[in-house]
């Protein structure tokens, strides 16, 4: 298992644009996640699609904007740590 992914400013990590009737699973077990400014870890369209997280999920220091740790149209499953601050952007 991955110990630690950081995702950099702007950017998505996974991204699932599928939409159809039968959806898909991510299953995330990367231990720790950083998010840079104005990103996302886990985006999905899919309203069948499924997540399951056991990662933590973290807003990296001094990241500033908006951060999504997971963002989905469908099911989410999280069993562990998301810690967002928000920084202002000056």
């Amino acid at each position: 298992m991955p110990q630690n992914m950081v995702i950099g400013n702007g950017s998505v990590g996974i991204m699932d644009s599928n939409t159809s009737t039968l959806g898909n699973t991510i299953i995330s077990n990367i231990a720790n996640i950083g998010l840079g400014s104005n990103s996302a870890y886990i985006y999905s369209a899919g309203s069948n699609s499924n997540i399951i997280n056991t990662s933590n999920i973290t807003s990296a220091a001094g990241s500033t904007g908006r951060n999504f740790g997971i963002y989905s149209a469908g099911n989410v499953v999280n069993s562990e740590i998301l810690i967002l601050e928000m920084v202002k952007e000056t």
